[in-house]
This record gives structure tokens, sequence and C-alpha cells, in this order.
């Protein structure tokens, strides 16, 4: 995808460690961050990013993989996904519950994009359910990464340097944002402010800690940079699109999978 959309290939690949005090840090800023998609900033990222996730969503069934929509979590780890991927050529991903996100949310516009879901019914994608199959096949299933907190920061960095800086944006916002506030928010510390740890009074572990609230806004700069991404894989003019030339290509039409 990156060398048909003339983006860079190159750069660092390190399996990164999550810094804790920059992931309260994301954590804080993304508590803090309003729900905000009048702004003009913020319509011009998750304009690009929704551009350019339908881009990527095209590639893929373009490639020949089925994306498939089920009612209920598909798979039990990352790895049955990631099988699921290598061994079959599926993607199957969780229908968005439009009840747990603000109706002006941009990623909660229908895309005009009808695949079969695992019961063989018809299911009009989201921008969120395309953003979620995507960000799990190029950011998860690619170099398996888990859904842990290091493998969250992992995707969010390789999937980074599929998108233009302003993609990138909203794309940290949805990811590394809400991540951070999962694994590093206000109920994984105490009254002291001390992180909770394994059997103290309210700790939760991974599969008991609440979801973040899902809203349109920006972090700050130094949230969605990152010294590892090539600087050469998220500019320049084949790949980077404005606000203006989003909403001038209106909705992509992509090819539907069976």
């Amino acid at each position: 995808y990156q060398e048909k959309a003339g983006m860079s290939t190159s750069g660092s690949y390190k399996y990164a460690d999550v810094d804790p005090t920059k992931a309260r840090e994301i954590a804080t800023a993304y508590e803090a961050m309003k729900h905000d998609p009048s702004n003009p900033d913020v319509a011009r990222a998750y304009a690009a990013l929704k551009s350019e996730t339908l881009d990527q969503l095209n590639h893929m069934i373009e490639s020949g993989y089925r994306v498939v929509p089920f009612d209920k979590d598909p798979y039990t780890s990352s790895q049955a996904m990631q099988a699921d991927v290598v061994g079959n050529k599926r993607l199957g991903f969780l229908k968005t519950d439009l009840s747990t996100m603000p109706a002006d949310h941009p990623l909660a516009e229908k895309t005009g994009i009808v695949l079969k879901d695992a019961m063989g019914n018809d299911h009009e994608l989201t921008y969120n359910d395309a953003f979620r199959a995507v960000h799990d096949f190029f950011g998860h299933a690619a170099e398996g990464y888990q859904f842990g907190q290091k493998g969250e920061e992992n995707a969010w960095l390789a999937h980074s340097r599929m998108y233009s800086e302003d993609a990138r944006k909203a794309l940290t916002t949805e990811t590394r944002g809400q991540n951070s506030w999962v694994n590093q928010g206000p109920h994984m510390y105490g009254p002291d402010g001390q992180v909770l740890k394994p059997g103290d009074p309210g700790y939760l572990g991974p599969r008991d800690r609440p979801f973040a609230e899902q809203k349109a806004g920006l972090l700050p700069d130094d949230m969605w940079k990152h010294p590892d991404i090539d600087k050469d894989a998220n500019t320049g003019d084949a790949i980077a699109k404005s606000y203006d030339e989003a909403v001038a290509r209106g909705v992509p039409v992509a090819q539907a999978a069976g």
C-alpha cells in the first residue's frame, strides 16, 4: 500500500517500549480533550483519516482479503486474528455500536460501502467500522502486535507510517489516546496518586478496564509525533490530502467483498 501511495517504506521498525510517564500524560490529555468535531483543525484531520482509511480498505479488498463484520467479537486473541488473516485471507471485526459514540462524530458517518456480515446479511460500514478493520489489519496483524498496552503502542506506531500528517493526528486520538486512557487513566490510580498493582484494592485487570469515551478532538503535537516515524512516510504530495480535497472527493466507492 505504501509503495502504491508513493510513500517511503524505509525507517526504523524496532519494537517500542511504553513510557509509563508519557502514557499517563496522554491519558490525562485525552481525559481533558473536548469532543469538538466542528473545529476546523479537527474536521481537517478526520476528513484525511476517513479518506485515507477507505483507500487502505480498498487496497485490502483488491488484494484478495475478505473483510467480514460480526455482531460479536470474532477473535479471542490477536494471535487468532492473525491466523485468520494469514491462513484464510479473512479479517473479521466487531460492528460499531453507534449508541456508544456521539452522533456527530465523524467516524459515525456511513461510508456507502455494503459488505456481507458473518450471517450473510448486508451491513453498511461506518467509517469507524472501516478504520477498526484496517487498523487491526495493518497495525496489528501485519506485524503480529498484540492487543495489550505494548502491542497497541506499536500498532499505532506502525500504522502511523501509512497516513499523512493530518490523518495521523486523528489516528492518534483514536488509538494511542484511547489506549493510553484505558491503561493509564484515573481508574488505574489509587487515592494517593500511585499506580495500582495486582492485589491492590481497586486494581483492574486488562479485561476489566473501561473503554475510553470516543470523541473527536486532537491531542498536543508531541503526542502524535514520534522520532521513529520516518518523516518521508507521512509527508509529500503523493499521500497528503487536504481537507478541501477530501470534501471534493465525496465518499469514495470501495469494492464490496462477500
